[in-house]
C-alpha cells in the first residue's frame, strides 16, 4: 500500500485463507500489474476520434499481428500524443481480462488498474539500449516505443546487440512498481467494456 506521495506504507502477501481472510480490506484503489507476455503492446499512428473509434482503428491496425478475431480482444489507449508522435496501444484477450479480474475477486481485491508488466519500466536514458527486469518468472524489456515481456533466455536475440540496462535491485523495482501504480501509463481494463 502507498500514499499519495508513493511512499510504501505496508507491505505484505495476499493470503487465501487463514484467520484474516473475513477482515474486509480498507476501501482502496487497486492498481495490478499483469503478465505482459499476454499483453500485445504498440505504439501506433492513429487517427482522431472518440475512444471506441480510435480502439477499433488500432485494432483494425494490427489484424496481422493478432491470433484472434478483434471481437474477443480489447485495446485500451495510452494518453493522446503529442501532435506528430505515436500512441501507446495494449491489446489483451476479453477472456484473460476477465480470468485476472477473477482471480482477484477470489482474493477479496478488485482491480481498479491493471497495467501490462513491462510498462512499470522506464524508458532506457540512452538512445538505443533497453530496460531490463526480472519480473515473476519473465524477463520485461523497455525501449523507446517497445514494451514486451518475455523468457530470459530470448532476451539477448531480442536485444539484436543493443545495450541492456538491468534493474535488479527490490527496492528500485518497487519504486517503479510505486510510480507506476500512482501514473498508470495505460489501464488494460479500459478497453474491456468497449464493444
Amino acid at each position: 500500500t502507498l500514499d499519495a506521495q508513493g511512499n510504501v506504507l505496508t507491505r505484505g502477501v495476499v493470503e487465501l485463507g487463514g484467520p484474516e481472510a473475513d477482515l474486509a480490506p480498507e476501501p482502496m484503489r487497486t492498481v495490478a500489474v499483469v503478465p505482459g507476455a499476454d499483453v500485445l503492446i504498440r505504439w501506433l499512428d492513429l487517427p482522431t476520434g472518440s475512444p471506441a473509434q480510435v480502439a477499433a482503428a488500432a485494432l483494425h491496425g494490427l489484424r496481422d499481428d493478432l491470433a484472434a478475431p478483434a471481437d474477443r480482444l480489447s485495446a485500451a489507449l495510452g494518453p493522446v500524443p503529442a501532435p506528430g508522435e505515436r500512441r501507446l496501444v495494449a491489446v489483451a484477450a476479453r477472456g484473460l481480462l476477465q480470468t485476472w479480474g477473477d482471480y482477484l475477486s477470489s482474493l477479496g481485491l478488485k482491480a481498479d488498474v491493471m497495467i501490462p508488466d513491462s510498462l512499470i519500466l522506464p524508458e532506457p536514458a540512452e538512445e538505443g539500449a533497453l530496460s531490463v527486469a526480472v519480473l515473476g518468472a519473465d524477463l520485461a524489456l523497455r525501449g523507446r516505443e517497445l514494451a514486451l515481456s518475455l523468457q530470459p533466455d530470448l532476451a539477448e536475440a531480442v536485444a539484436a546487440g543493443r545495450v541492456l540496462e538491468r534493474i535488479g535491485r527490490a527496492d528500485e523495482i518497487e519504486r517503479l512498481l510505486a510510480s507506476a501504480a500512482l501514473n498508470p501509463p495505460i489501464n488494460v481494463l479500459v478497453g474491456a467494456g468497449r464493444r
